[in-house]
């Protein structure tokens, strides 16, 4: 099947039970093709025991925020966030890069996660090296060097919370705001 980003409408909603299979297929599909190649077969396999169906479920079930991107019902990116700001795990079809899906999910949680006043709750990531630019282009900053970890390599990447851009407009305001 093929995505054509331009022609669809996208919901970001949380992930329900029947969505997880679904979740599932798109990490590791991503990871393979993303963020794998860099891996040693270890890390691969950690990766895999962690995005799961069953797995997936257990976080819905400790209050973790999983939130899907959909295309109809074909879905289109994941996040993850473990309260109060710790990014588990995203990815965004390949298909579907640089069409604002991933901006959309972190928008969305942020405003789930919103503090008193609605800020935006700082945020922590350890980033696989292909997305270091994204998490970049959201305001996230290097905090550390590059993480050697099960078989996995990371950049360890920060937040701060407070006010954000919204499209066409400076932190705190509506386009159009004087």
């Amino acid at each position: 099947m093929t995505i054509a980003p331009s022609s669809f409408v996208l919901a970001i909603r949380p992930l329900a039970p029947r969505d997880l299979g679904q979740a599932s297929a798109l990490a590791l599909r991503v990871f393979a093709s993303c963020v794998g190649p860099g891996c040693t077969p270890q890390g691969c396999a950690a990766f895999a025991s962690c995005v799961t169906p069953e797995e997936l479920l257990a976080q819905v079930k400790r209050g973790e925020l999983l939130l899907g991107a959909f295309a109809g019902e074909v879905m289109t990116g994941m996040l993850v966030i473990r309260r109060p700001g710790h990014v588990a795990n995203f990815f965004v079809d390949e298909r579907c890069h640089r069409q604002g899906i991933g901006r959309a999910l972190f928008q969305e949680a942020e405003r789930l996660l919103a503090g008193p006043g609605g800020e935006a709750p700082a945020m922590t990531v350890n980033s696989s090296l292909f997305a270091v630019r994204f998490y970049e282009r959201l305001g996230f900053v290097r905090i550390g060097a590059e993480i050697r970890k099960n078989g996995l390599r990371c950049a360890p990447m920060r937040r701060p919370s407070g006010p954000r851009p919204r499209a066409g407009g400076s932190p705190g305001t509506s386009p159009g705001a004087s």
